[in-house]
């Protein structure tokens, strides 16, 4: 097995802040029989307000590197740090609040809630802040209203085409602001015309501050980001893929 210090890293353009996101030295195995190795010693820094992109064949580890960056697993070995925040330090409920708060994530599956109507799903993402009703519900509305969907404010997901549910979830995502949005595979299930509008909308919050990591095994999305990182049985690849395009 190769250990940690010998992964290539992908190093972020040079800024003076602290990072959005960073990995040293992150493996991720889950136990067998036989055990597998998801990520082997992933080193990587996400810039405030780069947009990246991950891409890598179906198996490489993109995935587990997305729920990493997310806080929605811990690695086996390493350290996530998530502005400046070592998470390995935070117990439950502080890692609850630093999701809540800093981190965005936008799922291929949406995982909408089919009992509330798009204002009350988008509403949701504000739950854990201790922000009243009536100003979640505010911020619901001029948020779906950003993401174009400020008709269909008290529609179903079940009423709601592929793409308007995305742009829900998106909404549910960046509601909280968050500096950090996590998107594993935002196009996946949408036709050409769907995945063009969610792309620029990943790029409007891009340029509004927010660092987007994009995980994608579509190449033509990934042109969309600034810089793209492969990744390859669990380790980041050598080459163009590594560094900026």
């Amino acid at each position: 097995m190769t250990s940690p210090s010998s992964a290539p890293a992908a190093a972020a353009p040079a800024t003076g802040s602290v990072p959005a996101a960073e990995l040293a030295g992150v493996w991720r195995t889950y136990p067998g029989p036989p055990p597998v190795t998801a990520l082997a010693g992933v080193t990587l820094s996400i810039a405030p307000a780069e947009f990246v992109a991950i891409t890598g064949p179906s198996g490489s580890g993109k995935t587990t590197l997305g729920h990493i960056l997310a806080g929605l697993e811990v690695p086996t070995s390493g350290t996530v740090r998530i502005g400046g925040t070592d998470v390995a330090l935070l117990n439950d409920g502080q890692l609850a609040g630093l999701r809540a708060t800093q981190i965005g994530v936008i799922f291929q599956r949406f995982y909408l809630d089919a009992s509330l109507t798009a204002l009350g799903n988008v509403a949701m993402g504000l739950l854990y802040q201790g922000i009243t009703v009536h100003r979640r519900l505010d911020r619901a509305r001029e948020t779906l209203q950003r993401v174009g969907l400020g008709h269909r404010l008290g529609h179903r997901p079940a009423e709601l085409s592929g793409g308007e549910q995305q742009r829900v979830a998106i909404a549910r995502a960046i509601i909280s602001q968050p500096r950090l949005l996590v998107a594993d595979e935002p196009t996946g299930n949408l036709d050409s015309a769907s995945g063009q509008l969610i792309t620029r909308l990943l790029l409007d919050l891009n340029h509004d501050g927010t660092a987007v990591v994009l995980i994608t095994h579509d190449q033509r999305l990934a042109d969309a980001a600034a810089r793209q990182i492969g990744l390859r049985d669990g380790r980041i690849t050598p080459g163009p893929e590594a560094g900026t395009p």
